[in-house]
């Protein structure tokens, strides 16, 4: 800033100019008045002299975008080593599974002063589970019951997690497992929400007795998921009673008295 004092002596016509320069050093003002994300809740509150924050997201949310905002209209600002316009939101920053670290560099005014935040964003690992199947029993049969006439159970796999499934699958163990016939889903692949169906049923020509086997329902990064089938064979009912044999009953003589008998 340069300011001019002019001396004009006293015959009217002799001046003098003096001339002052006044350097105004810049703003050494490196804090952002506020800062925010597109996905996620900063913690703690934002103020501008808190240099570290977290905040988390969930497993679906792939990025996320920063916007900072200065406190003096001098400064400059990157998030993440890359120039940001003010109250304008960055590109988007990818997250990895678990903690990602993003930093939000303000340089002052004055070209030598900074300040760095730091926002720590979880992205939570995905969950791998299913809907709960429960213990199955099948309508009785009776020996020699017809071929195809057992029933037939179709049951669902439903993803209610947050990760996806591949490679579902389902098979039986335990001693009867070989006296049930199962088909396998015809989807392998499940996304958050999607589901599946299989079915299982007795095998044909089952003598009488009780049939249990285990069926487990399993999947990349699933904890199996085990359930029990149970199909009663009854033998074929008879209808008896026990023997009563031939009665004879005491000799009576001709002029009994009646009820004697």
């Amino acid at each position: 800033n340069t300011i001019s004092v002019e001396v004009t002596a006293a015959d009217g016509s002799t001046t003098k100019t003096y001339t002052i320069t006044v350097t105004r050093a810049a703003s050494s003002n490196a804090d952002l008045s506020n800062l925010s994300l597109s996905t996620g809740t900063l913690t703690p509150t934002f103020a501008s002299g808190t240099l570290s924050y977290t905040a988390s997201v969930a497993h679906d949310v792939t990025s996320v975008k920063v916007t900072p905002t200065l406190a003096d209209a001098g400064a400059t600002v990157k998030v993440n080593n890359v120039a940001v316009a003010s109250g304008t939101a960055s590109s988007d920053i990818t997250l990895n599974v678990g903690s990602n670290t993003i930093s939000v560099e303000v340089t002052a005014a004055d070209g030598s002063t900074t300040k760095t935040y730091i926002v720590t964003v979880t992205r939570i690992a995905p969950t791998y589970t299913i809907d709960a199947i429960s213990n199955q029993t099948f309508p009785a049969l009776t020996t020699g019951y017809t071929n195809g006439t057992q029933e037939t159970k179709t049951l669902t796999i439903q993803n209610t997690g947050t990760g996806s499934l591949a490679n579902v699958a389902v098979a039986l163990s335990g001693t009867n497992a070989g006296d049930f016939d199962i088909t396998q889903p015809p989807v392998t692949s499940l996304m958050s929400g999607d589901s599946t169906t299989f079915t299982v049923k007795a095998k044909d020509n089952l003598v009488a007795g009780t049939y249990t086997a285990t069926v487990i329902v399993s999947a990349d990064n699933l904890t199996p998921v085990m359930f029990t089938v149970t199909q009663i064979v009854s033998a074929v009912p008879t209808y008896t009673i026990d023997t009563i044999s031939n009665q004879t009953f005491p000799a009576l003589t001709t002029g009994y008295t009646n009820g004697t008998q």
